[in-house]
């Protein structure tokens, strides 16, 4: 099953100075349960992407589908696809309130919220603060929480944009050590701009530049 097509997409946003094309004619295709990196400079276009892919923008041209759901077509549709779809933002999103609550708020109906949590707590070497509150943790702990957060909500496709940007080198071991964990199991588009990362999965590598994959 294909999790994510584009076809030519476009996206252009307008500035100061003008009219600017981020994605320029890009096309992709990931399969259902597979782990791809996406490498290359800050300015490619890489977070944008994702954005589309998540269904937080819409592409101004081509085609996206979602699980077989045409995002660009009936947009309406797509939206419920949401549920479905996580991305994991560069810059570290907790909320005012302890470890174990911000972990929880992402576990879905029907599963055990404390056994899912404390699993999550102890792959991501948070068991020492889950009464701590989020915002009081350094950078480095609150992105463990949000990824913790996010795998907690089991998403058919997970979207990691620049995970392991600004952390800590025990973070950054940490987090690369759950994401390994996670191949072969789970929809997965990595970001980053570090390529010598984007090695370390032993997967495919597609790199972007100028809006484009090279």
């Amino acid at each position: 099953m294909i999790a994510v097509k584009a076809v030519n997409l476009r996206k252009s946003y307008t500035t100061n100075t003008g009219r600017i094309e981020v994605i320029k004619g890009l096309s992709l295709e990931v399969r259902d349960g597979e782990f791809i990196v996406i490498a290359g400079p800050n300015g490619a276009g890489k977070t944008t992407l994702l954005r589309l892919i998540a269904l937080l923008e819409k592409p101004d041209d081509g085609r996206l589908t979602i699980y077989g759901v045409d995002a660009t077509s009936s947009w309406s549709n797509a939206l419920r696809l949401r549920g479905d779809v996580t991305m994991v933002f560069q810059e570290p999103v907790v909320f005012n309130t302890s470890v174990y609550r911000n972990i929880a708020l992402g576990v879905r109906r029907g599963y055990n919220v404390k056994s899912l949590v404390e699993d999550l707590a102890e792959r991501f070497k948070l068991k020492s603060v889950l009464d701590r509150n989020a915002l009081t943790l350094s950078t480095g702990f609150k992105k463990r929480v949000m990824i913790a957060r996010a795998l907690a909500c089991n998403p058919r496709l997970l979207l990691l944009d620049e995970p392991t940007a600004n952390l800590d080198g025990e973070s950054r071991e940490i987090v690369l050590e759950v994401l390994k964990e996670l191949l072969g199991s789970k929809t997965i588009i990595y970001v980053t701009h570090y390529l010598p990362e984007a090695q370390l999965f032993n997967t495919r590598i597609l790199y972007m530049e100028d809006g484009v994959f090279k």
